[in-house]
């Protein structure tokens, strides 16, 4: 009589075993796709957003970078801020590195544009254009991963 109990007691904990793993596989697929989603927004404003001072340089209209660079830092700030919130696979983890490096220049970026466009600094946008171009570089290494939609490296190079 032990022998079917005991089996039956190993089949149980096997079951539950497979099941508790089946629903962690669930929540870190779910955990991807919510920061996939998190990311195509987020991408979205920084492209709004660089795009507004590239269009104000373009037209040497100081107020437009300054607000567009203001809201760029807004972004990068909150975006930085929700980064640290999100847990990834070991796949994703890359993403997530250079994201955040191409955020923390991008910030900073921004900082110099307001500033520069403030003050008509030349030297405050020449910075601004090299932490534009570091930042071009880390969204360029998560576009090369082909993990996540494309940055807004168009966007950038404006």
């Amino acid at each position: 009589m032990r022998k079917p109990k005991s089996f039956g007691y190993a089949a149980t904990v096997l079951l539950l075993s497979s099941l508790a793993l089946l629903a962690l596989a669930s929540v870190s697929a779910l955990a991807e796709l919510e920061f996939g989603e998190w990311y195509n927004t987020t991408i979205n404003r920084i492209e709004a957003d660089a795009n507004a001072m590239a269009s104000g340089v373009e037209h040497f209209d100081c107020a437009s970078v300054e607000a567009g660079a203001r809201s760029g830092n807004e972004t990068a700030t909150r975006a930085l801020n929700e980064l640290e919130g999100y847990e990834v696979s070991s796949e994703m983890q890359p993403v997530k590195d250079h994201l955040k490096l191409a955020l923390e220049d991008f910030k900073v970026a921004c900082t110099y544009a307001e500033t520069g466009a403030m003050k008509y600094d030349a030297e405050d946008l020449k910075t601004a254009a090299q932490y534009v171009n570091t930042s071009l570089g880390h969204f360029q290494e998560v576009d090369d991963l082909g993990l996540v939609s494309p940055a807004p490296v168009a966007a950038l190079k404006a």
